[in-house]
């Protein structure tokens, strides 16, 4: 059961015992200071009242960097070479109307944002390569993993808990994710629910960009595009909390102190383009429960991270760009599968041509070399004229296709 809204009200009526109420941070009079405020300064978004507004803010965050923490971690700067072409907008609420992002969630007065983020990288990681639906239990990275609760965490502490290696398992010597519905939400530090059902774990994960610097632009692009939504950290303030819809561009530069979700994208809105954001304050905070935020806006991508969850499903072209995903999803989206599990960085993103079985972008030795290989099987790849069998009919077809594409 995730965190109601009657919690959210609970300051009001005096209910919900033991849930962690907090008492009031911002009244009428500060939102009408912050419009005041936003007028001067020149803000792209509205500001109101809202259920989160009712809290300390203090109680609505929860990131805990720990020092050092860029030593001994893994850390991948990307392959934007020319070889992936990012459009100028992209979105995983809607891959050619298919949502691959899971409903909002909502932490309540618990500061674990970095649960809830870690969760919701993980649920869409699952939606995208096998079409799965999931409901995940944050109160289990809460309670289970010998890591910070409602005090706060660091979100990459608690990816190791999916690691499929078991390197890092939970006071019940279990590892990966556990499911809601064996371990419900109550925004406390409750006892631990042990539970032997952890269906859902990942190969690795790593943070993005550099080592000592912050990830770019691109970076940020590229990991959303490869890994799915991927789990970033910002600074969040009083304007922040009253979000109520537009540009967020009240930048602070304080030090980070929330944890949450980039799902895509676009170029063309605010000064220089706009994140997708995804919170989890439920759905009557900001556009649903998503802000468009401006590239660079209160250190946004800060210790950004991608979880590399393990697909046998390949990677879909689709026009001048890759998705991961099942071969159902590619077909309904008019794209090409890829069933050799290629990433994005391996692969030359083009239209697809006939005899193009690696799909690198040109029917060259590479595709010949994938007949002779499967040559008398059943494999959907290389069996390029759909007889149910790779043979010399498949390699006329190559040979005819020879040097075509990109």
């Amino acid at each position: 059961m995730n965190y109601s809204k009657l919690a959210f009200c609970a300051t009001a009526i005096g209910m919900l015992s033991g849930i962690g109420v907090a008492e009031s941070e911002n009244s009428a009079i500060d939102i009408d200071a912050l419009e005041t405020q936003g007028k001067l300064e020149g803000w792209t978004f509205d500001v109101s009242d809202n259920p989160a507004t009712e809290y300390n803010l203090a109680d609505l965050t929860g990131v805990v960097e720990p020092r050092n923490w860029r030593e001994n971690s893994r850390f991948d700067e990307g392959n934007l070479d020319q070889r992936l072409v990012l459009p100028t907008t992209y979105d995983w609420r809607n891959i050619d109307g298919e949502n691959f992002c899971t409903p909002i969630r909502s932490q309540g007065s618990c500061g674990s944002c970095w649960a809830f983020a870690v969760m919701g990288s993980m649920e869409s990681n699952i939606r995208i390569h096998d079409g799965l639906a999931t409901d995940l239990s944050e109160q289990w990275l809460v309670s289970c993993c010998n890591l910070g609760g409602c005090s706060g965490e660091w979100p990459g502490n608690a990816a190791n808990y999916l690691l499929e290696s078991g390197a890092y398992t939970d006071v019940c010597g279990e590892y990966g994710s556990a499911l809601e519905s064996d371990f419900p939400y109550e925004a406390t530090d409750a006892p631990c629910v042990c539970t032997t059902n952890h269906p859902y774990t990942i190969n690795d994960w790593a943070f993005i960009g550099p080592q000592w610097g912050t990830p770019t632009t691109d970076q940020l692009k590229e990991a959303i595009m490869e890994h799915g939504p991927i789990i970033v950290c910002v600074t969040v303030n009083d304007a922040f909390q009253a979000y109520d819809g537009g540009v967020f561009n009240a930048s602070d530069t304080s030090p980070i102190n929330h944890a949450v979700v980039l799902v895509g994208w676009d170029d063309s809105q605010g000064e220089n383009g706009v994140w997708f954001m995804r919170n989890s304050w439920n759905t009557w905070w900001g556009e649903a429960g998503y802000m468009r935020i401006e590239y660079g806006c209160s250190n946004i991508g800060y210790g950004a991270l991608y979880l590399d969850y393990p697909s046998s499903n390949g990677s879909c072209c689709i026009g001048d760009y890759c998705i991961y995903g099942p071969a159902t999803a590619c077909d309904s989206a008019g794209g090409v599968f890829n069933g050799f599990g290629s990433r994005c960085e391996d692969v030359i993103c083009t239209q697809p041509c006939d005899g193009d079985i690696t799909s690198d972008g040109w029917v060259n030795v590479l595709d010949l070399l994938q007949v002779i290989d499967l040559w008398g099987t059943s494999n959907d790849v290389a069996d390029l004229n759909g007889d149910n069998m790779v043979d010399v009919s498949d390699l006329l077809v190559v040979v005819a296709n020879w040097g075509a594409c990109q």
